[in-house]
Order: structure tokens, then sequence, then C-alpha cells
């Protein structure tokens, strides 16, 4: 008998390597996503210290009875406004690599279902080709044996067999 080979080898590689290809991307996107966390976490830090700086000079012009440097309060608003808007849109940047990760996941699974398909296939053939290796090869045997007692050969007794039916 031939040895087995499976027919479908080259599709369960391209499943193996879109599997893997996946498993690359979904880490890249959540590296990404992570990234996207700690930027947001910087903005808000620099947002928090842009405001406590805003109500230190204003505590400061109160406490001295004198005029608000107001170039400087607009220099800080302004700076407070693009660290807000920074933050909305590394937010939106977020969402969105969170739907591509889902996405990405989804596709994964299912890459991997197709792959355990693939697998689970490629043993079951692998496994019934073993058993009709083994049933020929047992079928050789037999006829084998029939074949030689046909000849009218003696059959030949397992060893230890004839102790166990000599009279003494």
């Amino acid at each position: 008998m031939r040895a087995f080979r499976y027919r479908l080898a080259a599709v369960l590689s391209r499943a193996q390597h879109t599997e893997r290809v996946l498993q690359i991307e979904l880490a890249r996107q959540q590296d990404e996503l992570d990234s996207l966390d700690q930027q947001l976490g910087s903005v808000q830090v620099l947002q928090g210290e842009l405001h406590r700086r805003i109500r230190e000079s204003l505590a400061a012009a109160q406490g001295r009875a004198e005029n608000v440097d107001l170039a400087q309060l607009l220099s800080l608003q302004q700076a407070v406004d693009e660290a807000e808007t920074l933050a909305e849109h590394i937010a939106w940047l977020q969402q969105q690599t969170a739907e591509q990760i889902a996405h990405t996941r989804q596709r994964l699974l299912e890459a991997a279902r197709s792959r355990q398909v693939l697998d689970n296939h490629r043993r079951d053939l692998a496994e019934r080709h073993r058993r009709a290796e083994l049933a020929a090869e047992t079928k050789q045997l037999d006829e084998l044996a029939t074949s030689g007692s046909a000849r009218g050969d003696p059959p030949v007794e397992p060893p230890g067999s004839e102790e166990a039916f000599s009279e003494t």
C-alpha cells in the first residue's frame, strides 16, 4: 500500500499561514491600542497640569490685587483646547482600533475553525489509511497461513504449545 499523502495539504498549509498572519495582525493592533492608551494618559496628565497652572495664575493675581496676565491665560487656555482636541482624536482612534481588533478576532476565530476542520480531516484520513494498511497486512498474513496449510504443510504451532498437550 502506498504511503499516506494528504491531498489537501496545500489548503491546510494556507489555512495555517492565514491563522498566523491574523495572530500577528491582532498583536500589532493590540500594541497600537496600548500605545494609544498611553498617549491618552499623557494628554490627560498634560490637561491636568494646564488646568492647575490656570488656577494658580488666577489665585496669584487675586492675592496680589493685580491685573491678571491675560496673554498668559489665553496661551494656557489655547493649550488646554489643543490638548482636549488631541484627547478626542486619540479617543476616536482608540474606538477605531478596538473595532479593528474585534473584526480581526472574528476573522482569526473563523480561520482557526477552518484550520481545525482541515486538521481533523487529515487526522481522520491518516487513521483510516493506517487501519487499511493494518487490515491489508493482516489479510496478507492470513493468506500466507492458509496457503501453507493448503499445500499440506503442517500448521505452525506457537512455541510452548507442545508442552501443554503432551501426555506424561
